[in-house]
């Protein structure tokens, strides 16, 4: 009877130490991944309008395409604002769609990593921008009003 228990405390110990192992090596941890992002690539630039701050953090201008990707702090997306995102040439509008288009990481409370994007004709644009970046927060409520911020900034066209 004594080895009985001795040899089932022993399967339990071993059975919880290769759980712990499993647990270790698979990362199956309570602890979510922390959201980050990217490193900016062009100098960052930050404006805070009625209490909320935007942040041009990265632009990129490819053959068939314009990429940015901004910072915005203070609202709750989605829930209480949209985002809409436009692109300027020399003061004209060369953006297609209202849409942020690339994509929202969530940094925290209020606080989001948005990507921009712009599908452009491959001679439609020069090789040298005079982009001004037009971020708009639409609220869904219709008694508040729109919060807006512009970006400027010369962009040149990445050669392939």
């Amino acid at each position: 009877m004594k080895h009985k228990r001795i040899s089932l405390l022993v399967l339990v110990v071993g059975m919880l130490f290769v759980g712990f192992l499993a647990i270790r090596y698979f990362g199956w941890t309570n602890n979510p991944e922390e959201a980050s992002m990217p490193e900016p690539n062009i100098e960052v630039q930050t404006k805070i309008v009625e209490g909320v701050t935007f942040a041009l953090r990265n632009a990129n201008y490819a053959e068939n395409e314009i990429k940015v990707g901004y910072e915005v702090n203070g609202i709750a997306i989605i829930k209480d604002y949209n985002i809409i995102c436009k692109f300027y040439n020399n003061g004209k509008d060369i953006t297609d769609s209202n849409t942020s288009g690339g994509g929202l990481v969530s940094l925290g409370d209020k606080h989001y990593y948005l990507t921009g994007i712009e599908k452009v004709s491959n001679d439609a644009l020069p090789d040298l921008l005079s982009l001004t970046v037009e971020i708009t927060a639409v609220p869904s409520d219709s008694r508040l009003n729109h919060i807006t911020a512009s970006f400027d900034l010369s962009l040149n066209k990445e050669k392939n």
